[in-house]
């Protein structure tokens, strides 16, 4: 856990947010996962200026990023990128969660919230020159066969 980057008052007491994040370790390079939280318990009374705009997930998560290391470049949401944002949701933010990889691969999942088969998202990238370029939407099946 790093340090509290969001908060506010409620009743008189300051609640916090808490980021955790997680490295997945790759040949060569690796890819770092970060969520941002209030505690669980506050879901209902998080102030709206600290929800996330078209994601229908838990209202205490107030930010997700995955990030390509040893850049610390943001790896793009699916509805950032050409070719696959058309194919997601549309009005709906996709945010990363886990992230497997395979030699010089890696797939990213996204979740928008919700329960539907279209609210996930899997994202391949291909490690070209030290960064991730060639992203090409999946299905889980395929997922499951390459990289588990």
């Amino acid at each position: 856990m790093t340090a509290h980057a969001a908060e506010f008052t409620l009743d008189g007491v300051t609640v916090q947010s808490t980021t955790i994040e997680k490295e997945i370790h790759c040949e060569g390079y690796s890819i770092k996962l970060a969520t941002e939280k209030f505690p669980a318990k506050y879901e209902m009374r998080i102030p709206k200026e600290f929800k996330i705009d078209h994601y229908s997930g838990p209202d205490f998560i107030i930010k997700r990023e995955a990030h390509f290391m040893p850049r610390n470049s943001k790896i793009a949401l699916p509805n950032e990128l050409h070719g696959i944002k058309e194919t997601v949701l549309p009005n709906r933010t996709f945010l990363p969660y886990k992230a497997l990889c395979k030699k010089n691969e890696f797939v990213i999942f996204y979740e928008s919230g919700g329960n539907c088969d279209e609210c996930e998202a899997f994202v391949t990238f291909k490690v070209v020159d030290r960064k991730p370029a060639h992203p090409s939407k999946i299905s889980y099946s395929t997922v499951k066969q390459k990289y588990e």
